[in-house]
């Protein structure tokens, strides 16, 4: 019996709508589970002329997969109260133009060989997992490392990290940066649906752009009549 042209149609697509379900719902909930990254601020008081503060990054897994993190890193960065505010003065990253410039940092306070050798170790082993997803070429991650190891969320929790640091007494403002990156490990035959997938336009985006950071940033005022709440 002759295929009709009717018939053809049907087949094709059939075969792309299960290679459109395949992707989006096994292979890309496997990779790629969609996260709600924040992140908030808990003032403690002050030390003998130091702030001590409390950075709580939140992870909350939406997907149905567990989300493996590979690496974490925070950027603490602030102003005094004395200080002018300005924007940033970079020539070379003109899409940094009209943000305000927080000149003080963690990592820049940080001078101890002990620390600095700790954080090389961390951008070393993070370097040489990005080679091993063919990466190289990749800028290096902001601020310190809070998890330089792989960890992971099960799908459904929502959990915390915390950093805690310190900063001088006269801190006015704060800027938090936090990042963090998938671990997509997708076999060959995965790779070739994504790609496939993304040609035929089911899926508008590349295993180049999962490999990306997941960012988050926020600014807090310190205010220390507030100190010691619980950040939720």
């Amino acid at each position: 019996m002759l295929v009709t042209i009717a018939q053809i149609i049907g087949i094709f697509a059939a075969i792309i709508g299960g290679l459109w379900a395949l992707t989006r719902y096994i292979i890309e909930r496997g990779i790629l589970p969609p996260t709600e990254f924040s992140i908030s601020l808990n003032p403690k008081g002050i030390q003998k002329g130091e702030l001590i503060l409390e950075v709580i990054l939140h992870l909350k897994n939406l997907g149905s997969s567990a989300l493996v993190v590979q690496s974490l890193w925070v950027d603490v960065r602030y102003l005094r109260q004395d200080d002018k505010v300005s924007f940033i003065n970079n020539t070379e990253a003109r899409h940094l133009s009209g943000l305000t410039d927080f000149p003080h940092s963690v990592k820049k306070r940080l001078s101890e060989p002990a620390v600095v050798e700790a954080r090389r170790e961390a951008l070393d082993l993070w370097f040489k997992e990005r080679k091993k997803l063919g990466e190289e070429r990749h800028r290096e991650p902001r601020g310190l490392p809070l998890l330089p190891y792989k960890t992971f969320v099960q799908p459904g929790v929502k959990q915390k990290y915390t950093y805690i640091t310190n900063l001088e007494e006269d801190t006015s403002f704060v800027l938090i940066n936090a990042e963090f990156y998938y671990e997509p490990r997708p076999s060959t035959l995965q790779s070739i649906i994504l790609f496939v997938s993304k040609i035929l336009g089911l899926i508008n985006y590349s295993l180049s752009h999962v490999r990306k950071p997941h960012t988050c940033q926020r600014v807090f005022e310190i205010d220390l009549t507030k100190a010691n709440s619980d950040a939720d």
